[in-house]
């Protein structure tokens, strides 16, 4: 940058529906890294700014995606979020917002493929009977609200900590950690249990199958969410 001005290259991967942003906010080294998270800036960038390309990408749930690439695209230092240099504090604490709500939203695709899968159990007949009174079944189909009900009162916990001003570096990764496996599960055992028909494009099911995975990848994956829960736990206890 120069005095008061700024120029912008990169290129960012898996921006949702940048195609229709008016606006973008760009995430860009200004400045020298340290421990503290310095030397990150916030632009907001107009989203058909000169110097910027939008190429479409292929993803499992078929939302809209798109690589960002930026080239020399001029800013102003009155475009800056946060502060020159100061931009990481944000950058975490909107991450940690959007991870908490998007637990919600995996709890409401688990939550989804549960009922389908009561629904499909108490209706098909086997063996003269709905494969919902068989046992082994109804266990698969336990585990599977069990699953659902802690995904979701973990990540209630998360958002409600977050809504009141409260610490959620540890609630929001074990969250993250558990709804991610959680819902992977329920889903796979949704496929168990309709057997072929799951699978059949015309049946919703596949779509929660999609999304379920999409978004178990989408900001930090179970193992990353892992380390960092038992990160802020053990730094926690020592404080005791």
């Amino acid at each position: 940058h120069k005095d008061d001005t700024f120029s912008i290259s990169g290129t960012k991967l898996f921006v949702h529906n940048a195609h229709t942003a008016s606006y973008l906010l760009v995430v860009a080294r200004t400045g020298k890294a340290n421990a503290a998270g310095d030397g990150i800036s916030i632009f907001i960038v107009d989203g058909k700014a000169p110097g910027i390309a939008l190429t479409p990408l292929i993803t499992i749930a078929a939302d809209k995606q798109f690589e960002v690439a930026l080239d020399k695209v001029p800013c102003s230092a009155g475009d800056i979020l946060g502060g020159l240099n100061k931009g990481w504090p944000v950058v975490e604490n909107t991450l940690r917002k959007a991870t908490a709500l998007q637990c919600v939203e995996m709890v409401g695709v688990a939550h989804k493929a549960l009922e389908l899968t009561a629904s499909y159990a108490s209706t098909r007949i086997q063996f003269g009977r709905p494969i919902g009174s068989f046992q082994a079944v109804q266990h698969r189909i336990a585990d599977m609200l069990t699953d659902v009900e802690s995904a979701r009162w973990l990540s209630y916990q998360a958002v409600w900590r977050l809504a009141n001003g409260m610490p959620a570096v540890r609630e929001v990764s074990i969250a993250k950690a558990w709804t991610s496996d959680a819902c992977q599960r329920v889903v796979s055992g949704a496929h168990h249990i309709h057997a072929g028909v799951g699978y059949d494009l015309d049946y919703d099911l596949h779509y929660h199958f999609e999304w379920s995975k999409a978004l178990e990848l989408n900001l930090g994956s179970a193992p990353m969410h892992k380390e960092m829960g038992e990160s802020a736990i053990i730094e926690e206890l020592l404080k005791v």
